[in-house]
């Protein structure tokens, strides 16, 4: 049954639908921010023709994967939430009201239903955020230059930061693994809170609201260093305390879970 609702949560039009808009989202910022400015400026412009120095700086900045990476996530950090959630954290809740257990009681029970619901939930919530990240950072990788400079001139602060002067891919892939966890987080908030609810829409927005509500107060009352979206861009701060972030994370999974556990025991045992 695992495979089965792995396979049906990954290929679905939702999730396609959600990589799409998350390379979109991506696509934007990395052209906002360095793509429209530097990587293809006009080097035959006025002020810069024939300053060999300057041109020399644009192309090594402006070709650099890892500028360009570094550059990308401005956008996405607003909306991973919802696209965590869209591809399969509502099917509880739609074969709950189909009375679709039913069908799944001959083959496994209850509890293990319950149990592969989260688990494929979780994985797919994680991947709807690593998917358009990786597939965005793989092309990026074939068309731009893969050259560690001595000197970024975009580069992560706060946590780890110095292994991205050394190391950029293994630091790549650390945000790769928290962007995972941070969708999966949120996609186990939004499947426990469809245990709750009959409507799918509430499953989708009040995560989502959750996540914007809460971003706007922590940071209005100075504490920001708690807040959800700070934590997607880990990079570009240096007030995140990583063991609060990823302590926060373990903890909203365990209470996700459950409560999730919990309150689909008590609804079969109830009818």
């Amino acid at each position: 049954m695992f495979l089965q609702e792995l396979k049906r949560g990954l290929l679905n039009k939702r999730m396609l639908f959600v990589v799409v808009i998350g390379l979109v989202l991506i696509c934007l910022s990395a052209y906002s921010r360095i793509l429209k400015s530097i990587t293809f400026a006009d080097l035959d412009a006025p002020d810069i023709i024939g300053n060999t120095e300057v041109i020399q700086q644009f192309i090594t900045n402006g070709q650099n994967k890892y500028h360009i990476w570094h550059q990308s996530f401005f956008y996405l950090a607003f909306y991973y939430p919802l696209l965590a959630i869209l591809p399969y954290s509502a099917s509880f809740l739609e074969e709950r009201n189909l009375n679709f257990f039913y069908f799944v009681a001959f083959r496994t029970s209850y509890t293990a239903y319950v149990r592969t619901k989260f688990m494929v939930n979780f994985l797919v919530g994680g991947l709807a955020v690593f998917l358009p990240e990786f597939l965005f950072y793989t092309v990026i990788s074939l068309v731009f230059k893969n050259e560690v400079l001595p000197a970024f001139l975009f580069k992560p602060i706060g946590f780890l930061a110095s292994v991205f002067s050394i190391h950029p891919e293994l630091y790549i892939w650390m945000i790769f693994a928290s962007h995972f966890l941070l969708g999966a987080c949120f996609a186990s908030i939004a499947l426990c809170l469809s245990s709750f609810v009959k409507r799918k829409i509430i499953v989708f927005v009040a995560p989502f609201l959750f996540y914007a509500i809460s971003n706007f107060v922590l940071e209005s009352v100075y504490l920001k260093n708690l807040s959800p979206m700070q934590w997607f861009a880990i990079m570009y701060h240096d007030f995140v305390n990583p063991g609060v972030m990823y302590g926060s994370l373990a903890g909203l999974l365990l209470l996700s879970l459950a409560i999730y556990t919990t309150r689909t025991r008590m609804e079969r045992i109830n009818g």
